[in-house]
């Protein structure tokens, strides 16, 4: 799990084909504090990835390996990267570690596309094209990861069936020390969405659903027979009754449970 506080920009050493993923990147993370080890989790542009090779043990690691498999190309940038290309890096959180920016798993939803960026005189306001199911987990002055930083969505954008806009508004330092300084409109970005909102986004989808069916189900024709059915219980008692009291007949008195005494036995 990571914070979405990036440590720094890493530089993308070699990118190479190799056996059983789709490629292999070697990056130098010399700005990450930690040594690395083998199966230690960096975040490298909001993706999540596990570090194969690393700088043998004492050394502090300046390059670091990843194997980088199928589905992460097709659902991230890191796909296009090339050597000299400049990443986000953050290391894996440990117990008892500032959690300063929102929990991100490092499991992206989907690649945006940066539409605008409005460099303003108090903050820079960068507005974002995501696809529609990520747009739906969002909210404003909710959480939302770009490239592995963690943002407050500043503002919520229309939707059509296949995307949505929203914006968020960087501060300096974010500009300074992450990618986000250097995208332009056209640029792609990873994106993760609030992970409540996902959770939340299935929920009513999946309510949704069991609505339709329930619909369909219980359409015209079955609620028409539901109520031509005989009734049986309380509510038939109940039906019983006021249908007595509108004809005038009085109902009959319900019959006692006769009780017998036991003997008496003589000594």
């Amino acid at each position: 799990m990571f914070g979405g506080i990036v440590a720094g920009l890493g530089r993308i050493v070699s990118v190479k084909p190799t056996a059983g993923a789709a490629l292999r990147l070697d990056v130098d993370v010399s700005v990450l504090r930690r040594r690395l080890v083998p199966g230690a989790s960096v975040s490298v542009s909001g993706v999540c990835l596990t570090v194969v090779r690393a700088a043998p043990a004492g050394r502090v690691s300046r390059r670091a390996s990843f194997d980088v498999v199928g589905e992460t190309v097709r659902r991230s940038t890191l796909g296009g990267l090339a050597p000299a290309d400049v990443v986000n890096l953050e290391g894996a959180l440990r117990g008892g570690d500032e959690v300063g920016g929102h929990q991100v798993s490092g499991h992206v939803d989907g690649v945006g596309e940066v539409v605008a960026v409005d460099r303003r005189a108090d903050e820079t306001w960068m507005t974002i094209r995501a696809p529609r199911d990520v747009h739906d987990t969002l909210v404003p002055k909710g959480w939302v990861a770009v490239d592995g930083c963690s943002l407050t969505v500043a503002e919520l954008g229309p939707a059509s069936r296949t995307h949505g806009t929203f914006s968020v508004a960087l501060i300096p330092t974010t500009l300074a020390i992450t990618t986000l300084g250097r995208a332009e409109p056209g640029a792609h970005v990873n994106l993760e969405g609030d992970p409540l909102g996902k959770h939340v986004a299935k929920w009513m989808a999946a309510r949704a659903v069991l609505s339709a069916t329930r619909a369909y189900l219980v359409g015209d024709d079955f609620a028409s027979a539901e109520s031509e059915a005989p009734r049986s219980g309380p509510a038939a008692l109940r039906s019983e009754s006021a249908s007595e009291r509108q004809s005038g007949v009085a109902p009959a008195p319900a019959a006692r449970k006769s009780r017998r005494r036991p003997p008496v036995r003589s000594r």
